[in-house]
């Protein structure tokens, strides 16, 4: 399949299976495909820009780089966990 293949005179033209399956795809906005031009795959980006698709930049806005991670171990016994709740309180 093309995306060619489900366009006509610029207006979506989506298999009726489709439609009942996945309604929000009515609410698509219509393109304007040009054949002579090279296709490009974007992404928008966390910060609202559209750049060229980089498996990098997706991983980055999909990941939570800045979340800190605590090594701790598991206790074995009930004063254990008590105080490794309280070293990581101080």
């Amino acid at each position: 399949m093309k995306i060619g293949e489900f366009v006509e005179n610029g207006n979506w033209v989506w298999p009726q299976e489709w439609r009942v399956k996945f309604p929000m795809i009515a609410q698509l906005q219509s393109i304007d495909l040009e054949p002579l031009k090279d296709d490009q795959l974007m992404w928008r980006c966390n910060d609202g820009q559209l750049r060229n698709f980089s498996v990098r930049q997706a991983y980055n806005d999909l990941s939570n780089v800045d979340d800190k991670i605590i090594d701790v171990t598991i206790p074995r016994t009930s004063k254990g966990a008590f105080d490794q709740i309280k070293s990581l309180a101080e």
